[in-house]
């Protein structure tokens, strides 16, 4: 007996004196000497006394001190506080009510906080800031209001760069974007008039350059385009005009991205002929060799090793003007009887 009624006695004193210190952190707020309210709200928190009234008291200090890099772990408390106030005893609201402690305060000071740093963030326009909010206060109505403005925000930022870049990035980054389809038609809208610019000056340094910056063009996708794309291509590098050794880059460029079309074949052809002209029939099997496994198993190729390795003995003669004249005359053609001759010119009125 003597035994219970000591603990009854030891606990009534531990939590009056506990009762004492609430106090007096709660007078250190009121003084505003505010490290050392946090300093006692902290050690009843780490001793679990009054919990609630500690972490409101933390609360109203992050508040008072106008802490917005704070407003976020204030908010916090308040949430931990409103869900140990609704357990706790009648007696202990009454004592915490002499702290300003109470659920429509709680809810008041939320709602402060909430509502001034929606404001303070979206003022801001910064990225950062809005998705820490998102983070910091979620399942809250000014979230949902945030992540409409965010989008907004983020496809502005697009709009004012105004880049296929900047719309790619954006596609990129905001999938789900309530904004996708304008800025993929936007982005789209910018690609056709570089292509059409790049291609359409038939300038092979315009078109290389083109390819550099959008490597994902999406006319891949266009057989239509695809075909337009490999002839102008094929026109800009002058095939027709014979080799020239400024293009020898843009040739093997040609060659493996298009190979095994046609024109990547006359293509390669072209890049074979000053070999060939000089009688280096080794350095043109090398070259063709190179560029083989782009052609998988294209006839053509098989067919212009096995003449390179077996050249014909054959006496070489000028053609007469009608057919060889001073405009350009170009992948001549024999009929398998060698009786005609087809040909492709450039200038020529017939």
């Amino acid at each position: 007996m003597k035994t219970i009624l000591f603990l009854l006695f030891f606990s009534s004193v531990t939590s009056f004196l506990y009762g004492q210190k609430l106090d007096k952190a709660f007078e250190y707020y009121q003084n505003k000497e505010y490290d050392k309210a946090k300093t006692m709200f902290n050690k009843l928190i780490d001793k679990g006394k009054d919990v609630p009234a500690a972490k409101f008291g933390l609360a109203m200090i992050i508040i008072d001190k106008n802490n917005k890099m704070g407003f976020g772990k204030a908010y916090y408390y308040l949430g931990e506080v409103k869900q140990s106030y609704k357990k706790i005893s009648d007696d202990k609201k009454k004592e915490y009510r002499q702290y300003g402690l109470s659920l429509p305060k709680i809810d008041s000071l939320r709602d402060y906080i909430l509502t001034s740093e929606y404001k303070r963030v979206r003022e801001s326009e910064n990225i950062d800031k809005i998705n820490l909010f998102i983070r910091t206060y979620p399942g809250t109505d000014e979230v949902e209001k945030m992540k409409v403005f965010k989008d907004s925000l983020v496809f502005a930022n697009a709009c004012k760069g105004n880049t296929v870049k900047d719309y790619d990035n954006f596609i990129q980054a905001y999938p789900q974007s309530t904004y996708l389809n304008k800025a993929m038609e936007i982005r789209d809208s910018m690609w056709r008039a570089e292509y059409r610019k790049a291609y359409h000056s038939l300038e092979y340094s315009e078109i290389h350059r083109f390819d550099s910056l959008y490597p994902n063009y999406p006319f891949y996708d266009d057989s239509t385009l695809i075909y337009e794309n490999l002839a102008i291509q094929f026109e800009a590098m002058k095939i027709y005009k014979g080799y020239n050794p400024h293009y020898v880059n843009y040739y093997s460029k040609f060659i493996k991205q298009t190979a095994p079309h046609e024109l990547a074949f006359q293509t390669l052809l072209c890049l074979i002929q000053p070999a060939l002209d000089m009688g280096n029939t080794r350095a043109a099997i090398d070259t063709v060799l190179k560029y083989k496994p782009y052609f998988k198993s294209y006839k053509k190729i098989s067919e212009l090793l096995k003449i390179l390795k077996n050249p014909l003995k054959v006496k070489v003669r000028k053609l007469p003007p009608s057919i060889n004249t001073n405009y350009s005359e170009y992948l001549p053609v024999i009929t398998t009887d060698g009786k005609t001759l087809y040909f492709c010119a450039d200038g020529r009125e017939d």
